[in-house]
């Protein structure tokens, strides 16, 4: 079975498109590498909310992954210091001490996962390392890692029809072969709708529900 990665991180989108994204990537398994699910800014994405909305909205699978997340010390390190060569450096050797991605089964990334936490851009959070090494560890040892959405254009920026984007990196410039699935937030000509209340958020489960 192929593999294909996906990134995605839930601050700067609003619940309908978060949800939305992970739908029209055709994502079968959600995998939260952060170390703190339960956190009460975390909105929508808070554990165990998070899982029952994957399932009843677009019937993606939940899994939690503590050992892709940072320690709080190389989290408490990068708070007071902002040094990202350093954070990555230190988060890296961290994996290795893990034994990761070694220790992780392969069968657990088969079809459409995508790695999961908070921060809106990849460049500077740790799921796309753990994204990197993972694609990386795979090629070598013979799995394939297909282009995701290959063959299709990747929308860069929105048409004014409201419809979200996949993706923001053309294959030709994804060093592993791993598109980080919209990481930076796609604007609309149009405003887009915004379903964090709870009332329009429950609207919005139950038009997802009826169309699925």
């Amino acid at each position: 079975m192929g593999r294909t990665i996906y990134t995605i991180g839930f601050a700067g989108k609003t619940a309908e498109q978060f949800f939305t994204l992970l739908k029209n990537a055709g994502v079968q398994k959600l995998i939260d590498v952060r170390e703190n699910r339960i956190g009460q800014l975390s909105g929508f994405a808070k554990y165990p909310d998070l899982a029952f909305f994957l399932d009843r909205i677009a019937g993606i699978a939940y899994a939690h992954e503590p050992r892709l997340a940072p320690s709080p010390e190389i989290r408490a390190a990068y708070r007071s210091t902002g040094n990202w060569p350093a954070y990555e450096s230190a988060f890296r050797q961290l994996m290795l001490d893990r034994g990761i991605p070694e220790a992780l089964n392969p069968a657990d990334f088969d079809g459409a996962v995508v790695f999961l936490c908070s921060e809106p851009e990849p460049d500077k959070c740790h799921r796309r390392i753990v994204a990197e090494m993972l694609s990386q560890f795979l090629a070598t040892n013979g799995y394939n890692i297909p282009v995701i959405l290959s063959g299709l254009s990747i929308p860069r920026r929105l048409a004014s029809c409201g419809s979200l984007g996949l993706c923001d990196m053309p294959g030709s410039r994804c060093r592993w072969r791993v598109h980080w699935l919209a990481e930076r937030a796609h604007r609309c000509e149009r405003p887009v709708r915004r379903s964090s209340h709870p009332m329009r958020f429950s609207r919005f489960i139950g038009r997802a529900q009826s169309n699925s």
